[in-house]
């Protein structure tokens, strides 16, 4: 029984501190009005000649690309929150029933980000010509190295005066 104990105490220690990197890193960016992972008129205008898309498609791109930034600002800004009052637990005290209930919240919100991203996806694919789709599989791969790079990369090295 010790052992389980022991192996209960260190999981949760571990996600723990795997929330208190996160909310650092979520609360050290600060909100700068751009989900920082895709956003950007660099990655849109790669995008747009990649799948070569004409004047109308554009516009369609255009508008799912801002309603897909602003979904994924709403999800940061909720799970920023939700990690306040996690970790206020931390000086206010918290049950372990409220602390499964935040990471619960917290990963439903995280889901809905993933899902998002997929269906966001699907629908640039869905306004493009048959011509176009070889390119999708291109602009795919694109995004989702982007995407991973910029959610796993470290931060830059504390400059020094």
């Amino acid at each position: 029984m010790n052992k389980l104990n022991f192996y209960r105490t260190a999981a949760i220690a571990l996600l723990s501190i795997n929330l208190a990197v996160i909310g650092f890193f979520l609360f050290a960016n600060g909100n700068r009005g751009e989900h920082p992972q895709m956003e950007g008129p660099d990655f849109k205008h790669k995008v747009i000649e990649i799948l070569d898309l004409d004047n109308s498609q554009k516009e369609l791109f255009y508008e799912s690309a801002k309603r897909h930034n602003q979904m994924m600002n709403s999800l940061d800004k909720k799970q920023s929150q939700i990690l306040q009052v996690y970790f206020r637990g931390l000086v206010e005290g918290i049950n372990e029933e409220e602390k499964e209930r935040f990471v619960a919240e917290y990963n439903d919100l995280e889901s809905q980000k993933i899902n998002g991203t997929f269906s966001h996806f699907e629908e640039v694919k869905s306004y493009l010509r048959p011509e176009q789709i070889g390119n999708y599989k291109k602009f795919v791969n694109k995004a989702v190295k982007r995407l991973l790079s910029k959610s796993s990369k470290p931060p830059p090295p504390p400059k020094h005066k």
